[in-house]
Parts: C-alpha cells; sequence; structure tokens
C-alpha cells in the first residue's frame, strides 16, 4: 500500500486548520455559512480521518461543528462521520488518559446525534459506554457529560425517575468544574421538562427560569428562545394563553438575530398550537402549513414531520376537512410508528378514530381506538396518557351510543 507523502499529510493538516480558524468566528447569525460550505467540511474531516497522523486535528473540527450540525439539523449526513471517528478511536491501540478520554467525547457527540434522530436506544448505548470510559480515564468532565446526555436521553424516553437520578448527578458534578454553565443550562431546561411533563408546574417554572438565566447571560439567542418555547409550553398547559403568546413572540424576536430556521419554524408551530387551544382554526392551519412547506424543503427530522403531520390532521378534523385530515393522520401513524414512540402514537391513532367516527365508519373508528388505549396501557402513571385514555374512551362510547352498537 502507498502511503501518503509528508507534502500530502501537511496539506490535510493545513486544510483543517483553515476550517477550525473559520468555524471558530460562526455564530447563531452564521449557520447559513456552514451550509455554503457543509460540502467542503464534510470532505475535510474524511481526509482528516482517514490518517492517523490528522486524525485528531479532525476529531477537534467535528467537535467544533457540533453545535451547527445539530442547529440546522443535519444529524443524518453527519452521522456516518461521526461513527467513522469513534471506531477509529476504538482501534486505537495505545489507550492513553487522553486518547481515552476524546474517545469518550467522541461517543457523547455521537450519542447525541442518535438521539436526535430519534435512535435513543442507541443514543443510550453509546453514553453508557462513553460514561464507561470516563470513569476509566478518570475525566470527570465526559463522565458529567454521559450523565448529562443520560438524563437528556431518559427524558426522552420518558423514563423520568432515571432523567432526574442523571441530570443531578450530572450537575453536582458540573459544579465543581470550570466552563460547566452550557451544560448547567442544558440539564436545568431537562429537568424542568421532566417536571412539566409531570404536571408539576411550579418546578417546571423555576428549573425553565434557572437555565433561562444562564443562557442570557451567556449570551446565546438560539438556546434562549428554546427555554422561552417551553416556557410557552408550560403555561400553554395551564390554560394561561396570554403569557403563553408572549414567551412564544418573544422567541422570535431572540430568534430574528440568528440562522436558526427550525427553531423558528418549531416557534411558529407552538403558535398554531395556541390557536388550535382558542378555536382559531385558520390561523391554526396556516401555521401548520408554513411549518410543513419548511419541512419539505430542509427534510427535517422523522420527529418534527411527525408532530407537524398530527397537528394539521387535528385542524382539519376540527374544520370537517376529514379526507385531507385522515391523509395527514395516517401519515404521523406510520412515522410515530417507526420512531418507536407509542404514546404519541395512541394520541394520533384516538385522533384518527374521531376522524372516522364522523365519517361513519364506526366499525373501524372503534377498532382504532381500541388500538390507541391498547398502546396507552404502557403508561399507567403518565399523566397525558391518562387523560388521553379517559378522553377516548368516552369518545368511543358516545359513538357507540350513537350508532346503537353494544359497547
Amino acid at each position: 500500500m502507498i502511503q501518503p507523502g509528508q507534502h500530502f499529510t501537511r496539506g490535510i493538516l493545513a486544510n483543517l486548520t483553515y476550517w477550525q480558524e473559520q468555524v471558530c468566528q460562526m455564530t447563531d447569525a452564521d449557520a447559513h455559512l456552514f451550509l455554503q460550505e457543509q460540502a467542503n467540511l464534510l470532505l475535510a474531516v474524511e481526509m482528516g480521518l482517514a490518517l492517523v497522523e490528522t486524525r485528531p486535528s479532525a476529531n477537534a473540527l467535528l467537535m467544533q461543528l457540533f453545535p451547527l450540525i445539530e442547529r440546522c439539523a443535519y444529524w443524518q449526513r453527519w452521522l456516518p462521520l461521526w461513527e467513522t471517528a469513534v471506531a477509529a478511536a476504538t482501534k486505537d491501540v495505545a489507550a492513553t488518559q487522553s486518547r481515552m478520554a476524546q474517545q469518550a467525547r467522541l461517543l457523547n457527540y455521537l450519542g447525541q446525534l442518535r438521539r436526535l434522530n430519534g435512535q435513543v436506544d442507541q443514543a443510550i448505548q453509546r453514553h453508557e459506554e462513553a460514561q464507561t470510559i470516563a470513569q476509566q480515564a478518570g475525566d470527570n468532565r465526559s463522565l458529567a457529560e454521559a450523565w448529562g446526555n443520560l438524563a437528556l436521553d431518559n427524558h426522552a424516553r420518558r423514563a423520568y425517575d432515571l432523567a432526574e437520578s442523571y441530570g443531578q448527578q450530572a450537575l453536582t458534578l458540573f459544579d465543581t468544574l470550570d466552563n460547566a454553565e452550557k451544560w448547567q443550562a442544558t440539564l436545568w431546561n431537562t429537568l424542568g421538562l421532566v417536571a412539566l411533563e409531570q404536571q408539576n408546574f411550579a418546578q417546571a417554572e423555576i428549573r425553565l427560569r434557572q437555565s433561562a438565566a444562564i443562557w442570557q447571560q451567556l449570551q446565546h439567542p438560539t438556546q434562549l428562545a428554546r427555554i422561552l418555547k417551553n416556557l410557552g409550553i408550560l403555561f400553554q398547559q395551564q390554560q394561561n394563553y396570554l403569557l403563553a403568546g408572549h414567551c412564544y413572540q418573544e422567541a422570535l424576536q431572540h430568534l430574528a438575530a440568528t440562522d436558526s430556521d427550525l427553531d423558528r419554524m418549531q416557534v411558529q408551530m407552538n403558535l398554531g398550537v395556541l390557536h388550535f387551544l382558542q378555536q382559531q382554526y385558520t390561523q391554526a392551519e396556516v401555521a401548520f402549513r408554513l411549518a410543513d412547506s419548511f419541512l419539505r424543503r430542509h427534510h427535517g427530522s422523522y420527529v418534527t414531520q411527525a408532530i407537524v403531520a398530527q397537528n394539521l390532521g387535528n385542524v382539519l378534523v376540527k374544520q370537517q376537512r376529514l379526507a385531507e385530515a385522515l391523509v395527514c393522520l395516517q401519515q404521523a401513524a406510520i412515522l410515530w410508528q417507526q420512531l418507536q414512540d407509542r404514546l404519541n402514537l395512541a394520541n394520533t391513532l384516538g385522533t384518527l378514530g374521531e376522524a372516522l367516527g364522523l365519517l361513519s365508519d364506526v366499525q373501524t373508528a372503534v377498532t382504532t381506538y381500541d388500538e390507541a388505549l391498547a398502546l396507552l396501557t404502557h403508561y399507567p402513571t403518565h399523566p397525558w396518557a391518562q387523560k388521553l385514555q379517559r378522553e377516548f374512551l368516552m369518545e368511543r362510547a358516545a359513538l357507540l351510543a350513537q350508532s346503537s352498537q353494544p359497547a
């Protein structure tokens, strides 16, 4: 095998150094530059990972790029390179503490990409590997990040006790480390969502405001907007629609100076939900159609596609446009099945049952409700699941009563 010459290797290193300097200067307002140069960045990292001598620089650039990859939702496109980086680090026989620490960091980032891509089980596997390696290397920062990620992973699969435990462990360890503010803000947000989804609204608000205060101090408009969006959801769930709307509008104001198009779309979608809850169905549909148009142009994640399809289905049912609603709801159901998200699938099936009932297809509607109710048995203590269960049982009974069929 012909070995690359020193000039070639130095050229790759110089290219990696150039991109590190460029990326270092990018802010939330420069995501368009990342998108413009993404093909060149992919090539630079791919070539850097191919050689042992250039691999550390390629890994450093990859980790530097992570916030941009995350913000622009190009998770799927970058996953193969992260897998390559982790595989190369795993094969490295010289398991020094510094190389083990880098391996743990790469695993943490790879797990995050897997979680963002809806592959939570794979994310947990990578973060547990990172935890083990970080403990062996005595690397407290990577260990804290592994615990923090496991908190986010378990929140994603609604294992709230584990999410709370890992989150508190991570916060305790981050308290002993320098430059930990970003992770602390992230964890307060996650723990806020854990409280919110269990309807502990007072605790959720305290935690979310703690996260918002840190992001504001760090002057991170995109992250601050995400917390404001979550605060909007909190107030929305308490039917304080005025305050929820203020939070969403403030989030959009912070995002106006950024290139965070995906975040803007998500806030607009939440405004659509707010319109829906106030029975302003035309305004809600406009918001959801805009979100759907954005996703078709930018190939958003399955999770986001499923949420938009579900929301469109909901508003179309309310407008009695049932044939259109069925298409959207069936699309959402397929996506939730692919993501193995039983709770959201049950929610979609319940709305599908409602639409079928309005179309007088009683038998199929009842069967669909039964499928939804069977899925909800997996969440005996989840507040939203219990609320859905009560609603679906009432709707099913009312449908049977109207059709004079036995329950």
